[in-house]
């Protein structure tokens, strides 16, 4: 684009002074793509001729516009950082969370199970008594396959 603002209708750099400029930027855009040069975030070819962006004007750009709106650049290198150790302490007390509720899920599964075997002791005892009751599942289904959370986590 810079290119473009500098030649005349039929394609040509006339200003010397500007053609140079225009070498150098060819040679530094060609060493970027070759691999011979590494830049920062938000820096190219043309930082690496003119120097570094200060202030509201970008070279090249124009006044009004800052490096970080034209490269969308994040405003402060910290608050990715902060935002990530926020997240891990949360995802770290969710995982806490749904360790506890399996947990207690596990009792509750453990003490259902323990009440249909006593169940089932106290119908047989019943039934050898001669006493009939109506007929009930043999097997009770355990909540533990039935949880919301189990199915999600299986």
């Amino acid at each position: 684009m810079w290119y473009k603002g500098r030649e005349n209708k039929a394609g040509e750099i006339v200003d010397d002074g500007v053609q140079v400029i225009a070498e150098k930027l060819q040679q530094q855009e060609q060493k970027i793509k070759d691999g011979e040069l590494s830049l920062d975030p938000g820096e190219d070819a043309m930082t690496v001729v003119f120097g570094k962006e200060n202030g509201s004007y970008l070279k090249g750009v124009g006044t009004g516009v800052t490096s970080t709106r034209y490269f969308h650049t994040p405003r402060t290198k910290g608050s990715s950082k902060a935002v990530i150790e926020e997240l891990n302490f949360k995802l770290i007390n969710e995982k806490r969370e749904v360790q506890k509720k399996d947990q207690q899920l596990e009792a509750l599964s453990t003490k259902v199970t323990e009440q249909a075997k006593t169940l089932t002791q106290v119908l047989a005892l019943l039934d050898s008594q001669g006493l009939k009751l109506p007929d009930f599942p043999s097997s009770p289904v355990s909540p533990l396959t039935q949880s919301p959370i189990n199915r999600a986590l299986g």
